[in-house]
């Protein structure tokens, strides 16, 4: 990790821990829907966010060393759309 390469068992781990870490999202998702307007929107954006750079990460085959996920302008419109329009289920990778 400190020479960042990028190899098969770096790419395993990345996918375990996105993996894991969509799981880790999924289940605090809930708790969204449970608090006040105000804070539930400001959640709902930084769940958004987080959900955005794990799919980067997987689109980019967990390579984060050659390419690091940066959210862009695009990227903060879909965090928006996808806050507005939440809706309680389960969404991601694993």
């Amino acid at each position: 990790l400190n020479q960042s390469h990028y190899n098969e068992a770096f790419r395993k781990l990345m996918q375990f821990q996105c993996e894991r870490t969509w799981e880790w999202f999924n289940q605090g998702r809930k708790l969204c829907d449970t608090l006040n307007r105000d804070l539930k929107m400001e959640i709902r954006l930084v769940w958004s966010g987080g959900a955005r750079i794990l799919e980067k990460i997987y689109e980019r085959k967990f390579d984060v060393f050659d390419q690091r996920p940066v959210l862009k302008r695009r990227d903060k419109f879909l965090m928006l759309w996808r806050s507005v329009t939440w809706a309680s289920k389960r969404i991601g990778k694993a």
